[in-house]
């Protein structure tokens, strides 16, 4: 079997299907069965990674720096993403529009989902539609895709995330409990309904005599932004420091330490199609607190607070308490990075590859 795999936002865009994909060819590589992988980085974009640091073994590498147009021309031609890469079994994409294929089966992972408001919807909903199978994280996300009509004849297939690379990442650990708590909350703004409470909710704490610090990292259309809320109990802005590089990747170098060094991440997504940020924090023994949405409960089970959007600021206020008495209490820890460490981007890889192995046999799920 030979697999051609959407590689391009692996060495451009560090978060998200840019994590995954580098994540996904990093496990492959290191299987002693696996199937022959073409990385392919079709179109234009920036490499932010150098070639060793993607850690991709011994896959052929296939570039083509063109506009995507000219992909569209050549898909139309009958010189598919397939073709381009010497001839593969299966394409796997990442993300939508798919790049045209012309023989081969295709798969797209399916991490995030779009309101029918959301200009991107129309491309992602496309995607779904072309696509001969889709691939998710989440018993939720299949059925939710299943809801909306967007059922190939391939079928959904659920894999497990992988959750142990910002563990693996991490160069030191953090030296323990400190007098002031942080609370991190990583979220989209657009997501963030109770984000007006949490200042609240700190000042609250503070006043009650436990010392909060509060960081919000936010990511979306534009540049992270990251926040402290000071001793004067205002939130102000601060420049996010940079370890390596600029822009983007210099903030997801960071977030191992900084989730490493909280006493409490909250994570704001309403509608997760994965739980992977929320698993990385508990692998690294950090409490977490998350929506009450199916995927989370799927995954988490109860090594995770819920906190509904409605939440008023006592209620909030008393779940962050809860988790940072929690932080180092070394039972609670254990838990915690148990419960994480059955989430392996070797066991992604391995489902993968059995999710492509169905598909080429004309199987569901």
């Amino acid at each position: 079997m030979r697999v051609a795999i959407d590689y391009l936002p692996a060495s451009t865009h560090p978060p998200g299907v840019g994590r995954y994909a580098r994540e996904l060819v990093r496990a492959l590589a290191q299987l002693e069965a696996r199937p022959e992988i073409v990385r392919c980085e079709f179109g234009r974009g920036r490499r932010v990674y150098a070639e060793h640091e993607l850690q991709a073994g011994a896959t052929q590498l296939v570039r083509r720096a063109w506009p995507r147009s000219a992909f569209e021309l050549l898909g139309a031609l009958g010189w598919g993403a397939d073709r381009l890469a010497g001839g593969v079994d299966l394409v796997h994409q990442v993300r939508a529009p798919l790049w045209p294929v012309s023989r081969a089966k295709t798969v797209l992972a399916v991490s995030e989902f779009f309101a029918p408001d959301d200009p991107r919807e129309r491309a992602w909903r496309a995607a779904c539609a072309r696509a001969d199978a889709l691939l998710v994280f989440s018993s939720w996300a299949r059925e939710e895709l299943a809801r909306r009509g967007l059922e190939p004849a391939g079928g959904i297939h659920v894999v497990p995330v992988g959750a142990e690379h910002w563990k693996r990442d991490l160069m030191a650990r953090p030296a323990g409990a400190g007098a002031t708590a942080r609370v991190l909350v990583l979220g989209r703004a657009a997501a963030a309904a109770m984000v007006g409470r949490l200042p609240e909710a700190c000042v609250r704490l503070s006043n009650q005599g436990l010392a909060v610090e509060l960081m919000l990292v936010w990511s979306g259309a534009s540049a992270p932004a990251l926040m402290r809320l000071g001793g004067d109990q205002n939130v102000s802005r601060l420049p996010a420091p940079h370890t390596r590089g600029s822009g983007p990747k210099s903030l997801e170098d960071q977030l191992p330490a900084l989730v490493a060094g909280s006493s409490v991440l909250v994570h704001l997504a309403e509608s997760p199609a994965t739980p992977v940020t929320p698993l990385e924090a508990l692998a690294l023994g950090v409490p977490v607190i998350v929506a009450p949405h199916p995927t989370n409960q799927e995954a988490l089970g109860g090594e995770a607070r819920s906190c509904p959007p409605e939440a008023d600021v006592a209620a909030l206020a008393d779940l962050i308490a809860a988790a940072v008495a929690s932080r180092w209490d070394p039972a609670a820890i254990e838990r915690r990075q148990a419960l994480a460490g059955r989430f392996t981007w070797e066991a992604n890889a391995r489902a993968t590859i059995g999710v492509w192995e169905r598909v080429l046999a004309g199987r569901r799920s």
